[in-house]
């Protein structure tokens, strides 16, 4: 008799054994958004002191990886380590190169996706479903990494096979169309960014619904587009519709929320109330530490920009000392160029 994936999990987790590692991951994949959060952290804390040396695979960790604590994540990527001389095919290729993404591992991530990407052109080559999800990886990547050019290029790649296979209103090309605005926000570019999102935010509301995750993620992206542009009061409104939305999918201290909160305090800093902003950093910093650890690159992201709000309200000597120890983390890990040089730009500030 089949039974739910939560009741799979519970049954699994009382006695796991090598053979349960693929229903596992099954049933954690069947899980909605929000058993995922509190259901695979559970599974994380009970399987990962039993994965070295264990019959798994790439897709196994990318599985549960998000949803680790920053101490299983090492572990994780120790094992994924360890499995690299026997990935098998392209997809296995793909999962690697997302969790050394996720693991800010940027050079080992390319190099995965372009493994990738190599056996997919051989076997279904360059007008595949295949071929469009790992281009559109690789320009995720690449705009981590400060490669923006290149990510445009890969982007298009994708929007280019997506408009082919699923048709130009189609949530895949929504999700092109959110990823090329998204990159060209990290360009300053903002209001072309504001024309690519909002593309993609018609097609979500009208194919997946108004109060569906993706459409909360072009919301969270419009807000930030918005907030460049210096167009604040629209950038709230996106940011508050976002997380109304998220609040509604996720449980309470799950990491997205901590965006949300992270993003609100960019919006009340450049209105001018850096006391409001404080206290929205401070509740993504709580949120980031507890979910993704404290040198995690969100975690440390939005450290600066305390450290910011902080200068900002006059508490400067605080500030320097938060800042400096920010800018240690930052240099001992794998963080994007733009978050590096932010922080740097913010001690120069204080003088």
């Amino acid at each position: 008799m089949l039974r739910r994936p939560e009741e799979v999990i519970e049954a699994l987790l009382s006695d796991a054994t090598a053979s349960d590692w693929e229903v596992i991951r099954m049933a954690v994949d069947w899980l909605t958004e929000g058993q995922k959060v509190v259901k695979s952290a559970e599974v994380c804390s009970a399987v990962v002191p039993q994965l070295k040396g264990a019959p798994i695979a790439a897709g196994f960790i990318r599985t549960l990886f998000m949803r680790a604590n920053h101490d299983e994540k090492q572990v994780m990527v120790e094992v994924l380590e360890s499995l690299m001389g026997s990935l098998d095919g392209p997809t296995e290729w793909g999962h690697a190169g997302k969790v050394f993404r996720f693991a800010g591992n940027y050079a080992r991530a390319l190099d995965c996706h372009e493994q990738a990407l190599k056996l997919v052109v051989e076997t279904e080559g360059r007008a595949s479903a295949a071929y469009a999800d790992l281009s559109s990886s690789m320009s995720s990547t690449l705009d981590d990494a400060g490669r923006y050019e290149e990510a445009i290029q890969h982007c298009q790649e994708a929007l280019r096979v997506e408009e082919l296979l699923y048709g130009s209103d189609s949530e895949e090309v929504a999700g092109s169309y959110y990823r090329m605005g998204w990159i060209l926000n990290l360009q300053d570019k903002h209001e072309e960014a504001i024309e690519w999102m909002t593309r993609a935010l018609v097609i979500e509301e009208k194919t997946l619904g108004r109060w569906h995750k993706s459409t909360a993620i072009t919301l969270g992206g419009l807000c930030s587009a918005y907030r460049g542009a210096g167009r604040l009061v629209e950038a709230m409104d996106h940011a508050e519709r976002g997380h109304a939305i998220e609040e509604r999918i996720f449980p309470a201290g799950s990491s997205t929320l901590g965006i949300n909160h992270y993003n609100m305090g960019r919006i009340r800093l450049d209105m001018g109330m850096p006391d409001e902003a404080v206290l929205q950093f401070k509740k993504a910093g709580d949120i980031f530490e507890n979910q993704l650890g404290p040198k995690h690159r969100n975690t440390l992201r939005n450290r600066t920009f305390i450290g910011m709000a902080l200068t900002a309200c006059g508490r400067k000597e605080e500030a320097r000392i938060h800042l400096e120890e920010t800018l240690q983390w930052q240099r001992e890990g794998q963080v994007r160029p733009a978050d590096l040089k932010a922080t740097e730009e913010a001690l120069a500030a204080l003088g």
